[in-house]
């Protein structure tokens, strides 16, 4: 049985997308949605976005339909991938969003290695994947090298980030802006500083615990909506 999700804001606001049954599955709840892109300041015209582990593609989508210039989803699994390519070409969004069925964690690579064009520096990073299998640590500081400089990454895990954690990952310029949880996810919002971290602002938003459903929407919960100014601001 195929699922959907809704797109919460910009231009295909309120659009339902079909998701494709797979184990292991869980798209972003609406509300936690809705946090990171008030975190963000809902605006992202112009931004270069890459969506790793893009899943049912909620974040990707969200991004594109919020101004995004350049939304690149990265998905391994077949039938997911078939089901991300059906959902942008129903937008119409081939011109913004561009599908690599590839792993993660190669594709970063590939981005990076010699005789590739280089490329241009991503302004937000989204990070969903699979809890309890070490990606979120392998994957972290290919994605900081990635960035452009004073980018977001967003990501999730099943655990609290902190900055000694990040400092183990070699990732500990990544400053924690924003924090929350919702049920059994903890989300971050990180930027990079440039300076080892030292502005890290770890703030937390508390969330209620998201329930199951279609889109897990149900139960989640208010967070605290702390919009930023937009791409250059950095925590204090």
């Amino acid at each position: 049985m195929t699922s959907r999700i809704r797109i919460i804001g910009g231009q295909w606001k309120r659009r339902l997308l079909p998701v494709p049954d797979a184990p292991g599955l869980r798209p972003t709840p609406d509300r936690v949605r809705e946090t990171l892109f008030n975190w963000l300041g809902q605006d992202l015209t112009g931004w270069r976005c890459i969506d790793l582990f893009a899943g049912s593609g909620a974040l990707g989508f969200e991004a594109a339909s919020r101004g995004a210039a350049r939304v690149d989803m990265v998905e391994q699994n077949p039938a997911i991938a078939r089901g991300l390519q059906g959902s942008i070409q129903q937008l119409g969004a081939q011109g913004v969003i561009r599908l690599h069925r590839a792993d993660a964690s190669r594709w970063l690579a590939q981005q990076q290695s010699p005789g590739s064009t280089p490329a241009v520096g991503a302004d937000l990073i989204l990070l969903d994947p699979p809890f309890r299998a070490g990606w979120l640590e392998r994957i972290l500081p290919a994605a900081l090298a990635r960035l452009a400089p004073q980018g977001f990454i967003y990501a999730e895990a099943d655990f609290p980030l902190t900055p000694e954690w990040l400092a183990r990952q070699q990732c500990g310029r990544l400053a924690i802006l924003r924090s929350g949880r919702a049920g059994q996810v903890h989300y971050h919002l990180l930027q990079d500083t440039g300076d080892g971290g030292v502005s890290v602002r770890a703030a937390h938003d508390p969330v209620a615990d998201a329930g199951t459903g279609e889109d897990m929407e149900a139960g989640a919960g208010e967070g605290i909506h702390s919009g930023f100014p937009g791409r250059g601001w950095t925590a204090p």
